[in-house]
């Protein structure tokens, strides 16, 4: 103990540089997690005032409403390419795969789009989910990142769940995990 009240007498800037250490990772958490929040509500303005992507969220909305699972997996064929209908579900899917992906890499608050699109993005999900299976059969890691997203996100809603359900998720989402860490 002596020698270390000896070492800190005859070197007095070590204390000032380790809090001064602190400190600055302190201060660079946080402003990373502002960082974060903001990019995220950056996102959520520009999603909500582009046009373009309240024209496809429509025309998606609209059309997966009334489509079975066969007709949405129907669209997934090379015929319907350049439909209307298939042009606004890869924007849509597309959009929200970027979205995953910016959450993967700690670019967007999670929380907050969760707590904006968690139930848009679940649906949204579950409604193209047949058009997706069919495309990922061909290349496999096509939007599993959104896949990801929609199962975590089903995950913490988990209050709204019974435990085998849960289960279900969480196997799911290691599966999709592992996929993305090969």
């Amino acid at each position: 103990m002596n020698d270390v009240l000896a070492f800190l007498v005859h070197n007095p800037t070590v204390p000032v540089i380790a809090i001064s250490a602190v400190i600055a990772y302190k201060s660079l958490r946080s402003q990373r997690h502002l960082a974060r929040a903001k990019h995220a509500i950056d996102f959520q303005s520009d999603y909500h005032a582009s046009k373009e992507a309240q024209h496809h969220n429509r025309i998606v909305r609209e059309s997966t409403r009334t489509l079975s699972w066969d007709e949405t997996a129907a669209l997934a064929a090379p015929a319907h390419f350049n439909d209307e209908v298939v042009i606004s579900i890869r924007e849509v899917l597309n959009a929200w795969e970027k979205v995953a992906i910016a959450i993967q890499s700690d670019v967007y608050d999670e929380d907050i789009l969760y707590n904006a699109y968690g139930s848009y993005v679940v649906g949204t999900w579950m409604d193209l989910r047949a058009y997706t299976q069919v495309k990922q059969a061909a290349n496999p890691r096509l939007y599993v990142r959104l896949d990801w997203l929609a199962i975590r996100w089903m995950c913490r809603r988990q209050s709204d769940l019974g435990p085998l359900e849960l289960k279900k998720l969480q196997r799911a989402q290691g599966v999709i995990t592992a996929i993305l860490h090969k």
